[in-house]
C-alpha cells in the first residue's frame, strides 16, 4: 500500500482528531496528521493486536499536539464569554417567548455583526468540547491507573486473608516519585497507587500475604511506541524480559519494593534531592 492510499482511506480519522484542537488552522493539522499516520504506518505490526485505526490515533495525536504546543496556543477567554453571553440570553428569550430565538435575533438584541456570531458559537463550543476531552483525560488517567488497581485489590484481600497466604505484585512507576513537567498527571495517579499499596501493605502485616510494589523506569514496551527516547537500546531503557525477570527474583525472595532497574531508585533520590524552585523550572 502506497502513501497515497494510506492517506485516503484514514482521511477522516485525521478529521476527527484534528476537532480536538481549536485555534490551529486546519490545514496545518491536517498536515501534523499526515505525518502522525505514516509514522504508525511504519511501526504498525498485526501482531501487536491492535487494528491499525487505534494504533494511528496516538500517532496522528500527539503530532497535532505537538504542533499546538510549539505555538503555545491559548483558549480566548473573551470568546468563550461571548458565546456564555450568546447562550444565555439565547435561553432567556425561548423561556419569555416561548420560541427559541435564532441566532441572528440574539445578534441584534447584544449588537454583535449578525455575520460573526456564528464565529463567536463554533469558537465557544470547540473552546467547552476540548474542556470536556481533558476533564475525560483526566478521568481515564485515575480510572486506568488508580482506580481499577485499588478496586481489585479490596475486592480480593478478603479471599487472600481467607486463606492467609498470597502474593500481590503491582506494576507503578517511578513517575509517581515526583511530579514533573512532561508526565504530571499520569505520575500523580501512580503516586496515588503507590501510597496505596504502602497502606495496603500495612493493613496485611502479620498475615502471610506480601504486597510488592514495582516501581519500573522506562521500559520499552508497545505502550511506549511513540515515545523516542523509550526504544530499545537507549540509554536507561530497560527490556520488557528484564523487568520479569527482577520482579520474579524480587517475589521468590518475598521483597516489598523494588525498582527495575535497581539504578533506578539512585537516580530519583537525585530527583528528589533537587529544591523545588529549582525543580520547578526544569522541563523534565
Amino acid at each position: 500500500m502506497n502513501k497515497e492510499q494510506i492517506i485516503n482511506e484514514n482521511v477522516g480519522l485525521i478529521y476527527m482528531i484534528a476537532k480536538k484542537f481549536y485555534n490551529v488552522s486546519k490545514e496545518d493539522l491536517f498536515q501534523a496528521g499526515v505525518l502522525g499516520l505514516l509514522k504508525a504506518y511504519q511501526n504498525y505490526d498485526e501482531s501487536y493486536g491492535a487494528k491499525f485505526t487505534s494504533f494511528a490515533y496516538t500517532y496522528i495525536y500527539g503530532e497535532m499536539y505537538t504542533l499546538a504546543n510549539n505555538r503555545q496556543i491559548k483558549i480566548n477567554k473573551d470568546i468563550l464569554k461571548v458565546y456564555k453571553l450568546i447562550e444565555e440570553t439565547k435561553n432567556n428569550l425561548a423561556l419569555k417567548n416561548g420560541v427559541v430565538p435564532s441566532y441572528e435575533t440574539v445578534a441584534n438584541l447584544l449588537e454583535i455583526d449578525p455575520n460573526k456570531i456564528y464565529e463567536y458559537v463554533y469558537a465557544g463550543q470547540s473552546i467547552m468540547s476540548l474542556d470536556n476531552d481533558a476533564y475525560d483525560d483526566v478521568l481515564n488517567s485515575i480510572k486506568v491507573n488508580y482506580l481499577s488497581a485499588v478496586v481489585l485489590l479490596n475486592a480480593a484481600k478478603k479471599e487472600m486473608l481467607s486463606r492467609n497466604c498470597g502474593d500481590i505484585i503491582v506494576l507503578s512507576s517511578v513517575a509517581g516519585e515526583r511530579g514533573r513537567y512532561s508526565n504530571y498527571l499520569y505520575g500523580s495517579s501512580k503516586a496515588a497507587l503507590t501510597q496505596f499499596l504502602s497502606g495496603f501493605r500495612a493493613r496485611l502485616y502479620g498475615t502471610n500475604i506480601n504486597v510488592l510494589t514495582v516501581k519500573c523506569g522506562v521500559v520499552a514496551t508497545k505502550f511506549n511506541q511513540g515515545i523516542s527516547y523509550a526504544k530499545e537500546g537507549r540509554v536507561l531503557v530497560s527490556t520488557p524480559e528484564k523487568v520479569a525477570n527482577m520482579i520474579f527474583k524480587a517475589f521468590k525472595k518475598r521483597k516489598q519494593v523494588i525498582y527495575t532497574p535497581s539504578y533506578w531508585a539512585l537516580i530519583m533520590r537525585s530527583v528528589k534531592a533537587i529544591p523545588e524552585f529549582i525543580f520547578r523550572r526544569l522541563k523534565l
